[in-house]
């Protein structure tokens, strides 16, 4: 078991940073995929069943992606929430060992 657990809030924070803009683009590429029409009017008479799964299959890639989105909006918010939570504890600590610093006798 670890005694130790160092947490380099800049990097997590980064990370947190780079998983929102990525949410960012995942969102604008489900709403481009949702924008797509493709049915049986598109494929024809002949083929108006395939036009019709075709459609199916592209409503799923859209939502897909915007559960791919949610998820990592989420994980953002939760790494942003963590670094919050690290930052306020060093900062507290950091102020209690400054306030009860015991000066050494010389």
């Amino acid at each position: 078991m670890c005694d130790e657990l160092d947490i380099d809030a800049e990097a997590v924070g980064a990370v947190a940073g780079g998983l929102g803009d990525s949410a960012q683009e995942i969102s604008s590429a489900a709403e481009f995929a949702s924008g797509l029409t493709f049915g049986p009017a598109v494929a024809g008479r002949i083929y108006g069943d395939l036009g019709v799964r075709i459609a199916a299959a592209g409503g799923l890639v859209g939502s897909s992606l915007r559960r791919w989105s949610e998820a990592s909006e989420d994980t953002a918010d939760r790494l942003r929430t963590t670094v919050d939570g690290y930052r306020f504890v060093d900062e507290e600590l950091s102020t209690s060992l400054h306030e009860h610093r015991i000066e050494s006798p010389r």
